[in-house]
C-alpha cells in the first residue's frame, strides 16, 4: 500500500508542478473522504486557483477507490458483468484510470485509510492503513471533513421460525458480512457501497436460477424493501428500470442495454415472469413524502407505480414491521411479519434513511450536533463546538454537515447536487473569502419521472403565494411554485416540478437560475402562466435571463413599459399560427416536430401568418444571431458529411442502377440513395437536433462516433459498409483523435479508440437495418451504450423526439378526421 501511495503521489505531483508559477511554499490541504463532496471540493479548489497553485492536496479515503454516484446504477444492467459498468459516471482514483488525480493535481491519495485523531491545536491528524498497526501523523494547514453518512438501521426483532428455509439461496455461495443487519443473517442487509450492491445482484441471480427450474411455487421469489422514502424509491426505480429493459430486449424493442456482442453477459435472463418481485413496506401514509413534502405529488407517483409496474411491484403503506423471521437451519431470513400479515421473501433490504457520520468530529473536536443529527457548521462551513466556539482551519461539507438555510433553519442536505453546491461555496470562501448563498436543489428520477426540488419548495409559510399547476396530473405532470410577493412583484423562492420527459427537467434548471439570480418578476407573467409556457422554448429563457441580469439586483420590473416589453416578447412563444386548409390526400415532406416547435419559438412578435416564409423572416436581431450560431454548428456536421458521405452514396448509386438521373421528388431521391424499398425514408432532422446538443456540450468525440453510425447506416449492404470503412477508416480515426484534447495528450489511449472503432463497425455490420429504423437503430447502438452524462442527455433527446413524432402524428390524424 505504501508503494502504491508513493506512486500516485509522484504521478500527481509531476503532473501539476508545471502549472505552479508562484515561488511561495505550498500549504497542505487534507481532505478526508473520497465521496462526491470530497472530489467536488478538490475540483473547486483547483478551478479557483487556476494557474496559481496555493495548496498541496492530500486525499484520504477508507475505500480502495473513489467514484461518483449513482450507486444503484448496477440494477439497470442486471445481465452484464460489472466490469463494464461505471457506477459513478467516470471518476475512479485507483488503478489505471486516475485521470482525476492528474487533472486536478491531487498530490497524494491514501486508500484504505482511516483517520482516528485530529489535534486542531497542533494541526495534526493521525491515521492508520488497513492491514497495518502503524500510526502515522500528518500536518495540515487546512482540513476539510467530507466523511458523508452511514445507513440508518432500525433493529427490528428477529424470530426463529419452523417454516422451511429459503430454497432458492445457497448460503455456502454467499459472501457474508456485507452490510448484515443481524449477525449471520446474510440476506437481511442495508446498502451503502458498491460491494453491497453487487452482493444483492448475486442474491437476485441465485433466486432466478433456482426458480427457472422450479416455477410451481414462487412465494419466496420476492425482495422486501423496508422504507418508503427517497432511498427506497431510488433502489426500486433502478431495479424496475432494469426489468423493463430486459422485457424490451426479449420483445425485440428499443432498450437501454448494451449489445451482447460488445459486453460480457453474466446472467442470462429469458423469462421475466420469474424475476424476483418487489414489495415496499412503509409505515407512513404516502410514498416519497420525505422528499416531495406534497401529498398530491406523492399520490400521483404512487398511482403511476401501481398502474404501470404492478406486475413487479407491491406497495404496502401504513404498515408496521413487527419482526424478521428466519430459519436456524441456515440462518437465512424467509419472511417479514407485519401488521398486515406475513410476507414470504428471500431478500430483505432496509432503506430507511442515512445518518450523518459525526463520531470523528465529536470525539476529537467536541463538535456540536444540530437538531437533524449533522455536524453544526456556520455560513463558512466551519465547525461549531459545544463551547460555542469555531474550530479554526477546519471545514465540513456534504452529508455530514448541518448547514444554516436561507430561511434561518438548520438542515442536512443529503444529495449529490447539494454536496456540489457546498463544495464550491466552501472552496470560494477558503481561497477568496467570497461568501456564496446556498440554494437547495435535488433532481432524482423515480419510476421514469424527472423530479426537481428547488429552494424552499416545502415551505408552509401562509404569507407566500403558492401556484399549483395540476391540469395534466393524469399525464404525470405536476408543478408547484412558491413566491414571495411585494406589491405587484413576485420573487421565486421554491419550486417542485415533476414530469415524464426532459421538458420539465429543463424548466427546473431555468427556475433554479431565477432562484439564484434573486430577482422579481411581474405578477402579470405569473398569473397568466406565460413563464411556464416556455418549457419548450429555451431561447426565450435566455432572453428572459439576459433582461434579468441586466438589471440591478433586487430591483423589480417597475414601469409599465418594462412589463409590457417583457410580456410581449415572452407571449410570442405561445402564439399559434393560423393553420391553412389541408388536403389529406396530398403527399407532404415530413418535418421534424421538434424543428417545428423551435421555429414557432423563434418567431417574432409580428402577427401570425399562414405564410411560413414571411413568418420566418420576421426574426429579431438576437434570434438571427442564435440562428447563425446553430447554422455554424450544423455546418460543422455538414463538413464531416462532405468528407465521408460521397463514398457511401456512390456505392449505393451503383447498386441502384435504375436511378441514374436525379429526381425532383424528395421521396424518389431517398429511394435512390438509401435502397429500393419504396416505404423507406431517412429523416436527418433528429440527428441535426442531437448534433447541436453534442457540440453545445463539448462532446466532439461522442459526436463523431455517433456520426459514424449515422453514416454507415446509409449503406444498406454489408459490402457497401465494408467498402466505406476501407476507404475512410484512417481519416475517421484522425478526426476522432484531433477532436479530443485529452487524446492528444494521452497517445496511449489512441489504440483503445482504434479497438473501439473496430468493435463499433463490427456491431453495425452484424445488423441489417429494417425499413425506416435508422433513427431507432442509432438510438439503440450508441446513445444507450454510452452511459455517460452526454450519452444520457442524448437518450433524453431521442425520447423527446419520439414523443414529438407521436404528437405530430396524432395531430395529423385529428386534422384528417375533422376534414
Amino acid at each position: 500500500m505504501a508503494e502504491q501511495t508513493e506512486t500516485l503521489s509522484s504521478t500527481a505531483t509531476t503532473a501539476t508542478t508545471t502549472t505552479t508559477t508562484s515561488s511561495t511554499p505550498l500549504k497542505t490541504m487534507v481532505v478526508i473522504g473520497g465521496g462526491y463532496s470530497g472530489l467536488s471540493f478538490i475540483q473547486s479548489i483547483r478551478e479557483i486557483e487556476k494557474q496559481e497553485k496555493q495548496y498541496k492536496i492530500i486525499l484520504i479515503t477508507r475505500e480502495d477507490f473513489c467514484s461518483r454516484p449513482n450507486l444503484f446504477f448496477r440494477f439497470k444492467f442486471l445481465q452484464w458483468h460489472s466490469k463494464h459498468l461505471d457506477y459513478f459516471g467516470g471518476i475512479h482514483l485507483n488503478g489505471e484510470n486516475n485521470s482525476f488525480i492528474t487533472k486536478y493535481g491531487v498530490d497524494q491519495v491514501l486508500f484504505n485509510t482511516s483517520v482516528f485523531d485530529i489535534n486542531n491545536v497542533e494541526q495534526v491528524i493521525k491515521y492508520k492503513t488497513v492491514g497495518s498497526d502503524d500510526e502515522i501523523s500528518l500536518h495540515y494547514d487546512t482540513l476539510c471533513l467530507c466523511i458523508g453518512g452511514k445507513a440508518h438501521v432500525v433493529n427490528y426483532p428477529t424470530e426463529v421460525s419452523n417454516e422451511k428455509s429459503v430454497i432458492g439461496l445457497n448460503r455456502e455461495q454467499l459472501i457474508v458480512n456485507f452490510g448484515e443487519i443481524q449477525s449471520q443473517i446474510s440476506n437481511y442487509l442495508y446498502i451503502r457501497n458498491i460491494e453491497q450492491v453487487e452482493y444483492i445482484h448475486q442474491l437476485m441471480k441465485q433466486l432466478y436460477d433456482y426458480y427457472e427450474s422450479n416455477e410451481n411455487n414462487l412465494d419466496h421469489n420476492r425482495i422486501v424493501i423496508i422504507g418508503s422514502g427517497t432511498l427506497s424509491i431510488d433502489i426500486v426505480s433502478h431495479i424496475i428500470e432494469g426489468y423493463e429493459a430486459i422485457e424490451k430486449l426479449l420483445n425485440g424493442e428499443a432498450s437501454a442495454q448494451p449489445s451482447k456482442q460488445t459486453i460480457e453477459e453474466v446472467w442470462s435472463i429469458k423469462n421475466t415472469n420469474i424475476l424476483p418481485k418487489i414489495t415496499i413496506i412503509g409505515r407512513g401514509k404516502h410514498l416519497g413524502k420525505s422528499l416531495l413534502r406534497d401529498e398530491a405529488a406523492c399520490d400521483m407517483i404512487l398511482k403511476l407505480a401501481k398502474e404501470k409496474y404492478g406486475k413487479y411491484l407491491d406497495i404496502q403503506l401504513e404498515t408496521q414491521v413487527e419482526s424478521i423471521l428466519y430459519s436456524d437451519v441456515n440462518n437465512l431470513a424467509h419472511s417479514v411479519k407485519t401488521s398486515n400479515g406475513i410476507i414470504p421473501c428471500s431478500l430483505i433490504v432496509q432503506a430507511v434513511g442515512v445518518n450523518s457520520e459525526t463520531s470523528l468530529a465529536t470525539k476529537c473536536l467536541d463538535a456540536s450536533l444540530g437538531v437533524n443529527g449533522g455536524i453544526l457548521v456556520d455560513e463558512h462551513f466551519q465547525i461549531h463546538t459545544n463551547n460555542s466556539t469555531i474550530v479554526p482551519n477546519i471545514y465540513c461539507i456534504g452529508d455530514c454537515a448541518e448547514i444554516t438555510t436561507q430561511e434561518g433553519k438548520t438542515n442536512v442536505w443529503k444529495n449529490w447536487t447539494s454536496a456540489r453546491e457546498q463544495a464550491s461555496a466552501c472552496a470560494h470562501h477558503i481561497l477568496s473569502k467570497k461568501n456564496s448563498k446556498l440554494f437547495f436543489s435535488q433532481t432524482p428520477k423515480f419510476f421514469g419521472l424527472h423530479i426537481t426540488c428547488l429552494g424552499e419548495y416545502d415551505s408552509t409559510d401562509s404569507n407566500l403565494q403558492t401556484i399549483v399547476i395540476d391540469e395534466q396530473i393524469q399525464k404525470n405532470i405536476y408543478m408547484k411554485f412558491l413566491f414571495n410577493t411585494i406589491g405587484e412583484q413576485y420573487q421565486l423562492i421554491g419550486a417542485l416540478i415533476i414530469g415524464p420527459n426532459m421538458n420539465e427537467y429543463k424548466l427546473g434548471l431555468n427556475f433554479l437560475q431565477l432562484l439564484k439570480e434573486h430577482v422579481y418578476l411581474p405578477k402579470a407573467i405569473i398569473n397568466n402562466t406565460q413563464l411556464l409556457a416556455l418549457n419548450f422554448n429555451i431561447n426565450y429563457w435566455s432572453k428572459l435571463m439576459s433582461l434579468v441580469k441586466a438589471r440591478k439586483k433586487d430591483t423589480p420590473f417597475e414601469t409599465p413599459e418594462e412589463i409590457e416589453k417583457l410580456l410581449s416578447e415572452l407571449t410570442a412563444a405561445s402564439e399559434k399560427k393560423a393553420t391553412p386548409a389541408v388536403n389529406p390526400l396530398a403527399k407532404k415532406k415530413f418535418v421534424n416536430p421538434l424543428e417545428k416547435k423551435k421555429q414557432a419559438a423563434a418567431s417574432s412578435t409580428s402577427s401570425p401568418s399562414s405564410n411560413d416564409t414571411v413568418h420566418m423572416l420576421n426574426i429579431s436581431h438576437k434570434q438571427k444571431m442564435s440562428s447563425l450560431r446553430n447554422l455554424i454548428i450544423f455546418l460543422s456536421i455538414a463538413i464531416l458529411v462532405a468528407v465521408l458521405l460521397p463514398s457511401a452514396l456512390a456505392h449505393n448509386t451503383q447498386e441502384s442502377s435504375s436511378s441514374s438521373t436525379p429526381s425532383s421528388s424528395g421521396e424518389e431521391v431517398q429511394k435512390k440513395n438509401y435502397n429500393d424499398d419504396p416505404s423507406f425514408t431517412f429523416d436527418p432532422h433528429p440527428f441535426r437536433y442531437i448534433f447541436t446538443d453534442f457540440f453545445k456540450c463539448d462532446g466532439n468525440v461522442t459526436a463523431i462516433r455517433t456520426f459514424l453510425v449515422v453514416l454507415l447506416s446509409t449503406a444498406k449492404t454489408k459490402e457497401a459498409k465494408l467498402a466505406l470503412v476501407a476507404k475512410q477508416k484512417d481519416r475517421f480515426l484522425d478526426l476522432l483523435i484531433n477532436s479530443s484534447e485529452e487524446l492528444k495528450t494521452q497517445p496511449q489511449r489512441v489504440e483503445e479508440h482504434k479497438k473501439e472503432f473496430e468493435k463499433l463497425t463490427e456491431l453495425i455490420f452484424s445488423v441489417e437495418l429494417e425499413t425506416g429504423k435508422v433513427c431507432q437503430y442509432v438510438y439503440d447502438t450508441v446513445f444507450t451504450y454510452d452511459q455517460t452524462k452526454l450519452g444520457r442527455k442524448v437518450v433524453n433527446s431521442m425520447e423527446e423526439y419520439k414523443k414529438a413524432v407521436e404528437e405530430e402524428q396524432e395531430r395529423k390524424k385529428k386534422k384528417i378526421e375533422e376534414l
